[in-house]
């Protein structure tokens, strides 16, 4: 097997050698080793196989040694730590320490937005191609699909175009209020433009819609930095107004409505919980949760997880100016989860002061991973059309000329090349002819994984 060198901070050593070795318990290769075949190459779920630092593997030691593992509580340094990152990386000025909210997950944090602005028994729309949790937030929500114009365009910074006529139209119709959007696009890799964002907040506003952004990949463009909506998030115009229920606001607090009260036994996994404390004190969640939040609201998700492939030690947060939602949001968290485990926190503090170097590392490693498959593909798989966006390390791809009889081509490459990719009907209804491919590997296991595929194609002729 080759080595990985891994270029670390200069805290420590310059340079180590690691023998790669694909990690059995994660899920993407957990579910290529289980897979009937056998020998199976996983490169579905967008995490990394390059290795840890011995500095996060100290963190991890120290918090073994001294951490706590009862319910947590927010780590003093969290919020400081990550307002500076905002403020620095992402240059959103605007943004105050009271902005954010800490969620132990991106899907959990966007699952409580959808919980707290989608009306009931209305769908929220989704831009697709789009990642496939975003489908299934807060149940039973619906959702309105809307596909972005022009994602296979020669030039990528043309690709995922917004019909905003045919947006308003629809959304209108299906008294939809919710606008769910990746930034940078996963699948396509897009990064949207600051007058792009300029152009969907305008939108948002002039019809009153909220617009969720989620924005796990902002850090992974190749080239220039992607622009966050973050810097664009304004206090709504009327910040102070109510958000119960009419019927509740009117009505004091009776045996009936009492009997609705959260108790600290169903929201034992935060040790703060008070109920009295919570902005809907005898509200139940399913009646909190229809109040509904007039002004349209920017609402921004970030993490750590993608920019330091830590997906197994989740850390998010939620930034957003719009204060009655911010209470909605903290009832969530007192109610329905947690907050990040202790360790997340201090391995998210840790990264967002020293780990940097380490993720342009990364990046680097994945930047000559494209640049092969983009040779290997121009000279020997000329079927599959590249469709590389400015930033992530995933790759959707147009599979549309392959000539097999196949149900899908992932399917295909699973059964005759025994390599794991995902279905990129996944992403929407209309894409059953698109794949999507994981290239943060060994280079090793990438040119095995395309001479498979390769040698595949040329079988089936």
């Amino acid at each position: 097997m080759e080595k990985l060198t891994t270029t670390l901070s200069s805290q420590t050593v310059s340079e180590i050698e690691k023998d790669f070795q694909p990690d059995a318990h994660s899920y993407r290769w957990n579910t290529a080793k289980k897979d009937t075949l056998g020998d199976v190459i996983g490169l579905t779920t967008a995490d990394m196989d390059f290795p840890r630092t011995p500095q996060m593997q100290q963190v991890i030691v120290n918090f073994a040694e001294k951490g706590c593992l009862m319910y947590p509580t927010q780590h003093p340094k969290l919020n400081p730590v990550t307002l500076r990152r905002i403020h620095n990386r992402y240059k959103a000025s605007n943004i105050e320490s009271e902005d954010i909210l800490f969620f132990p997950s991106v899907l959990t944090a966007m699952n409580a937005l959808v919980w707290a602005l989608n009306p009931p028994n209305t769908p929220y729309t989704l831009l697709t191609p789009n990642y496939p949790p975003l489908f299934n937030l807060s149940q039973p929500s619906k959702i309105l699909e809307m596909p972005l114009l022009d994602t296979e365009h020669e030039d990528p910074t043309q690709r995922g175009r917004i019909d905003f006529a045919k947006l308003k139209t629809e959304m209108h119709l299906r008294q939809s209020k919710v606008l769910v959007i990746s930034n940078p696009s996963n699948p396509l890799g897009k990064v949207w433009q600051p007058t792009e964002i300029n152009e969907i907040i305008d939108f948002a506003r002039k019809n009153a819609i909220h617009v969720l952004s989620d924005e796990i990949w902002i850090d992974w463009t190749f080239e220039s930095p992607a622009t966050s909506f973050a810097k664009f998030i304004t206090s709504p115009t009327s910040n102070h107004s109510a958000i119960l229920p009419v019927e509740s606001q009117s009505q004091p607090a009776t045996k009936s409505t009492a009997a609705k009260q959260p108790t600290t036994s169903k929201s034992c996994c935060n040790a703060s919980f008070d109920p009295k404390k919570t902005p809907a004190a005898g509200i139940s969640p399913v009646e909190y949760s229809t109040s509904e939040i007039s002004d349209p609201t920017v609402a921004v998700v970030m993490a750590t997880s993608k920019t330091f492939n830590i997906g197994g030690l989740n850390c998010a947060y939620i930034i957003t100016k719009n204060k009655p939602l911010k209470k909605k949001l903290q009832y969530y968290l007192n109610f329905y989860c947690t907050a990040p485990s202790q360790l997340a926190q201090h391995m998210l503090i840790h990264l967002y002061e020293q780990g940097d170097e380490t993720f342009h590392h990364y990046k680097e490693l994945v930047r000559k991973n494209r640049d092969y498959l983009v040779e290997f593909c121009r000279e020997k798989i000329p079927q599959l059309r590249l469709l590389l966006g400015a930033a992530s390390h995933v790759v959707w791809i147009d599979a549309s000329a392959l000539t097999t009889t196949a149900s899908n081509p992932a399917d295909f490459f699973l059964k005759n090349a025994k390599v794991h990719l995902f279905h990129g009907s996944a992403f929407g209804s209309q894409y059953t002819k698109f794949i999507r491919m994981n290239i943060a590997t060994h280079p090793h296991i990438l040119a095995e994984a395309l001479n498979r595929m390769h040698q595949a194609i040329k079988n089936s002729h």
